[in-house]
């Protein structure tokens, strides 16, 4: 059949290719003749496969291979934690504990190795978006309070900056963050600013639709900044002083047919290059030259935190608006705190 609804015949291969990549146990035939002549000579022998290990349960497979490149066999997702009134924000310490708040109890939590998250400040400050340094130091954001706050080893918080409404946050080795502010009620565009050290604030960027999360590539070049009302991830060369330039939607982001928008939030990269978004149909990687690799499915509804933790920063983290899951995976996260890693390219 080959009309103005296409080849049917290579329509039927594709899929099959389709399937076969993505790890599905499937199996193709075909024969000659008009459209709809011989199926039901096939059709016993379609259900004898279909049927043929019953009544064994039916696997999952391994997925894709890209999908196996990030995760292991046997592994999947574990709940850490859960009753958490809006938990976000999540982000590792040089060590590799994890840290996420709690905003609407104004909490901040951490996650030892192996533990269960504990209290880490009682009065959170309304954080919102959190991340660590380039010496350790732990830099919060609020929508709520406009602070932006520096924590040291001893829980001593000072203000860093205010009057910057921040929706998250990203730490710069050479000193600084990068900041996501909250749009106005009556206009969708957000603005990204830069706070030094010593507490001066820039605006290096402004014009995307409702910026949500952002992070800096693994090799310290260039901020990845998600657009939620768009279904694209923008990329912007750092240059000194945080200044911004070559700005461009880069990474496309899938989206459900019924949605024009990716909802995209927290940002993550790995040691190689990748970036990993939580989008509303799961954690999205792209490799640096933007292809899309795969998609990870949340373990549970809308990801409102993403990061890598652990000793060796190879388990990945996800919050939930109530709850925390880790799994261990093939990758391993690039953060402020390492030495910047060189990008060689990735995989199609």
């Amino acid at each position: 059949m080959y009309n103005a609804n296409g080849d049917l015949y290579l329509d039927s291969l594709e899929l099959y290719r389709a399937l076969h990549f993505a790890g599905y146990e499937c199996e193709y035939h075909e024969s000659p003749g008009r459209h709809g002549d011989r199926y039901l000579d096939i059709f016993p022998e379609g259900m004898r496969y279909l049927w043929k290990d019953w009544p064994a349960p039916v696997l999952a497979g391994a997925g894709p291979p890209r999908v196996q490149d990030v995760l292991l066999p046997n592994e999947h997702w574990q709940l850490v934690g859960a009753g958490y009134q809006s938990a976000r924000a999540l982000a590792a310490n040089p060590k590799g504990e994890i840290f996420f708040s709690d905003v609407a109890a104004n909490r901040i939590y951490r996650i030892g190795f192996g533990g269960q998250p504990e209290i880490y400040l009682a009065d959170g400050g309304q954080t919102h978006g959190l991340c660590f340094g380039a010496n350790g130091e732990l830099y919060t954001c609020s929508l709520e309070t406009g602070k932006v706050l520096v924590y040291d080893s001893t829980k001593k918080a000072s203000v860093l900056t205010g009057d910057l409404p921040g929706h998250s946050i990203a730490a710069y080795r050479p000193g600084g963050v990068f900041i996501t502010s909250a749009p106005s009620p009556t206009n969708e565009e957000s603005q990204i600013w830069f706070v030094n050290s010593h507490g001066e604030k820039f605006m290096v960027d402004s014009g995307i639709r409702k910026a949500s999360g952002l992070c800096v590539s693994a090799d310290q070049w260039q901020l990845f900044v998600g657009a939620s009302r768009d279904h694209w991830i923008y990329t912007l060369a750092i240059g000194e002083q945080g200044c911004l330039s070559y700005k461009q939607p880069f990474f496309w982001l899938h989206v459900p047919d019924t949605a024009g928008d990716s909802e995209v939030d927290p940002i993550a990269v790995d040691q190689v290059g990748n970036v990993y978004s939580a989008s509303r149909i799961g954690i999205q990687q792209h490799n640096i030259t933007s292809h899309p690799l795969c998609i990870l499915p949340s373990p549970d509804g809308q990801i409102t935190g993403l990061a890598f933790g652990g000793p060796h920063f190879d388990e990945l983290y996800v919050t939930t608006p109530h709850s925390v899951f880790k799994r261990k995976v093939k990758v391993q996260g690039a953060y402020a705190f390492h030495e910047p890693f060189k990008l060689k390219g990735g995989k199609l």
